[in-house]
């Protein structure tokens, strides 16, 4: 089954290992690309930069709060 679309704010997790992103990583989307068909920019919560990804990619995940970074920055 196709992943459902995505929008900006939904929270998703990884399905598959993709680089430094593990399989069940969980994410934030943050941009929806219009110039490249069921892409997306997604911000991991354990990584500081976003990761391109493909719809196929992601699994959306419900009940999941965003992580607090600026509360996390400050404690380090």
């Amino acid at each position: 089954m196709i992943a459902a679309r995505f929008k900006v704010g939904d929270r998703v997790k990884a399905r598959a290992t993709i680089g430094r992103v593990r399989v069940g990583t969980l994410g934030t989307i943050r941009r929806v690309f219009t110039s490249i068909p069921n892409t997306y920019d997604v911000q991991f919560d354990d990584y500081p930069s976003p990761w391109m990804m493909q719809r196929r990619e992601l699994e959306r995940v419900a009940g999941v709060p965003q992580p607090d970074r600026e509360r996390t920055a400050s404690t380090s």
